[in-house]
């Protein structure tokens, strides 16, 4: 009798903690039923390691022409696992011939780290690759942490939109990314050096602040985020500037300094007066 009630109160327990805690699912999400009017509806999303490359997959109730439906599929990642989902960004949009590309952003911000063309398996399917190593050197991602995501879609026909999954507190589980060696992350840079196999990464030793030294890692500079040949030509424009009006106020303030000379006498010899007071006396009164 007592054990019935035991493992009844942890059955209770167990409902209630898988009720409270944020739903996830392990690489993959199906949403069903459909929650959108949207022509970008989306119905599964899912990811999957090929080689060097993480594959996105995404696939939309309806099919859709890539000029006039899609506005655009967004990505937002936290990588953290604190809630924050702006630690990272893809974002997949259209281009001019009816292409279809998607750029990865660190931080969600305005600087883009690498890009892709995407490919249309099937008219509601679209998929799209990421390099491993970006998001480990451009995102922050650590080697065998699990990350989650979650998909947003804006379609440009209808106006309407859809997130994936749909709930703000849940959210698609992606399985942590593999440890890669150092020639895997910096590419030539480490094969010049004459270590072809490098040594394996590690977060949190030497490595993981030294994304300078891959190709990738040095379209940002240490400045914000700008690029360093950008912050040079700033930096010459404001000298430049700050020197020719240094010397046009410099300028000004001789001629003003040079207005009161001009006006006074230029010696002594104009001023008989002063040649009374101050100068040599050649008589005594007696």
């Amino acid at each position: 009798m007592r054990t019935c009630r035991t493992a009844a109160v942890l059955l209770l327990v167990c409902a209630a903690l898988s009720v409270s805690l944020p739903r996830a699912s392990a690489g993959t999400i199906t949403v069903s039923p459909r929650d959108s009017t949207s022509k970008l509806a989306i119905k599964s999303v899912s990811d999957r390691f090929s080689g060097e490359f993480v594959t996105y997959h995404i696939e939309t109730y309806d099919g859709w022409d890539n000029v006039k439906d899609i506005s655009k599929f967004q990505i937002y990642f936290d990588v953290n696992g604190k809630g924050n989902y702006t630690e990272m960004c893809i974002i997949l949009e259209p281009v001019g011939d009816g292409r279809l590309r998607s750029e990865f952003y660190p931080k969600c911000g305005q600087f883009t780290w690498s890009t892709s063309d995407a490919r249309k398996p099937a008219p509601n399917v679209v998929e799209f690759e990421v390099r491993i190593r970006d998001l480990i050197l451009g995102g922050g991602v650590v080697p065998g942490r699990p990350f989650r995501y979650r998909v947003y879609s804006e379609c440009g026909s209808d106006g309407g939109h859809d997130w994936a999954p749909a709930s703000k507190d849940a959210y698609v589980m992606e399985q942590g990314l593999p440890h890669l060696t150092e020639a895997q992350l910096y590419g030539e840079v480490v094969a010049s050096r004459g270590n072809p196999t490098g040594r394996e990464f590690q977060p949190g030793s030497d490595l993981s602040g030294s994304a300078a030294n891959g190709r990738n890692a040095r379209r940002f500079s240490p400045f914000g985020g700008l690029p360093l040949g950008t912050v040079l030509i700033v930096t010459l424009i404001i000298l430049v500037i700050g020197y020719f009006a240094w010397r046009l106020l410099a300028k000004r303030f001789l001629v003003r300094a040079a207005e009161p000379m001009a006006d006074s006498p230029a010696s002594g010899a104009s001023r008989p007066e002063a040649d009374d007071v101050d100068g040599p006396v050649h008589f005594r009164d007696t």
